[in-house]
């Protein structure tokens, strides 16, 4: 809920500088927050509702380190 809160309040900050900036907020959140709490966010297509699920988080830093 922490993660939440403060994901909500940079979007109330961020509100008028354009979707550009929000769309970068949504992503971090997906990215950099919730897999260190175990949760996987995937996007779907455009008009789909995205998915999440509860994931070990040892094995989504491992795949975020991967990437890097």
């Amino acid at each position: 809920m922490n993660a939440l809160s403060a994901f909500r309040d940079k979007v109330k900050a961020s509100a008028n500088e354009g979707p550009k900036t929000l769309f970068q907020l949504s992503d971090q959140l997906r990215d950099d927050v919730l897999p260190y709490l175990g949760i996987q966010l995937e996007d779907k297509k455009p008009g789909e509702a995205a998915s999440w699920k509860f994931v070990d988080k040892s094995i989504l830093i491992a795949e975020i380190e991967a990437k890097q």
